[in-house]
C-alpha cells in the first residue's frame, strides 16, 4: 500500500508538470521573449579622444569613430562642456554627431561631451510593422556615456602631439598630473 501511495504521487507530479507548464511546444512565447529583449536598452560606449586641427573659422569634431552602441542604432551627442577655462574654449555649433569650435587662433581645449543611444527601429515578427523609437520619448530606456575630448588648433597640425592627460597611483601615494 505504501509503495501504490508513491507512485500515484509521482505520477500526479509527472502530470502536473507536463501539463501544467504548458506542455506544447509554441512559439508564442519565444516571441514574447524576443520582444522583450528588443526594448532593452543598447550598451553605449565613448571613447576619450585628441583632435588635431588646422587654423579656420570653425574647426569641427566628429565623434562617430569614438561612439560605439551595442545595436547599431546609432547615437545623439546631448551635451558638450568646456573643462578649458579659456574664454576661447566654447562650443560654436553641435549636431547629433559632431560639435565645432572657434578655430581663429592656436590653442588646446578640452571638452566633456555626453551621447545618448538614438531610436531604434522595432518591426513586427512579420516584417510589415515598422516604428521608431526617439530618445526623447524613451529617455528612461536610453543608455548614455561621457567622454573627454582633447582639441588642439594649430598651423601645423600634423606637428601637433597631445599627451594623454593621466596618471596612475597606488593607495596613499601623492600624484602631480601635468
Amino acid at each position: 500500500m505504501n509503495i501504490q501511495y508513491v507512485l500515484k504521487n509521482m505520477l500526479i507530479v509527472f502530470l502536473l508538470g507536463l501539463f501544467g507548464c504548458g506542455g506544447d511546444d509554441s512559439s508564442e512565447s519565444d516571441g514574447f521573449i524576443s520582444q522583450s529583449l528588443a526594448l532593452l536598452p543598447a550598451t553605449l560606449t565613448a571613447q576619450d579622444a585628441s583632435f588635431s586641427g588646422e587654423l579656420s573659422t570653425l574647426y569641427e569634431i566628429p565623434l562617430a569613430e569614438h561612439v560605439k552602441v551595442s545595436d547599431g542604432s546609432g547615437f545623439e551627442l546631448t551635451e558638450v562642456v568646456p573643462l578649458s577655462e579659456s574664454p576661447d574654449c566654447q562650443v560654436e555649433s553641435m549636431t547629433d554627431s559632431s560639435f565645432s569650435i572657434s578655430a581663429m587662433t592656436p590653442r588646446v581645449c578640452n571638452f566633456r561631451y555626453r551621447v545618448v543611444s538614438a531610436g531604434v527601429v522595432h518591426s513586427d515578427s512579420q516584417g510589415d510593422n515598422t516604428t521608431k523609437v526617439s530618445s526623447q520619448s524613451s529617455q528612461s530606456q536610453s543608455s548614455s556615456a561621457t567622454a573627454v575630448a582633447r582639441v588642439a588648433v594649430s598651423a601645423d597640425p600634423n606637428s601637433t602631439v597631445l599627451m594623454p592627460i593621466s596618471a596612475v597611483t597606488l593607495e596613499n601615494q601623492i600624484i602631480t598630473v601635468r
